[in-house]
């Protein structure tokens, strides 16, 4: 059987995430697993290379409480939609 890379979609909105996100890759790094990062990061993520849509503006996520999800929701709807998109087309295995 054919050892082949984890394909790993992972998505950061905002600065904690990305701090968390970067650790676990980073953890994951350290055990030695060959894997590809797709997604959405912050300056963290970055740092591992993440393949990632064209022109996607990952500030579109940084909402927060109800009222600013509820007011942004079709800029939001659409960045899932291009993100899923990006997911499929690129074979995730994992998310």
């Amino acid at each position: 059987m054919q050892n082949s890379k984890l394909r790993i979609g992972i998505i950061s909105a905002e600065k904690s995430g990305d701090y968390l996100a970067a650790s676990f890759i980073d953890s994951l790094k350290s055990s030695g697993k060959d894997f590809e990062l797709f997604g959405i990061g912050g300056e963290e993520l970055n740092k591992f290379n993440i393949s990632r849509p064209q022109d996607f503006d990952r500030e579109i996520l940084n909402v927060m409480g109800i009222i600013d999800p509820l007011k942004n929701l079709r800029p939001i709807l659409r960045a899932r939609k291009q993100i899923l998109d990006f997911f499929i087309s690129e074979n995730i295995n994992i998310f």
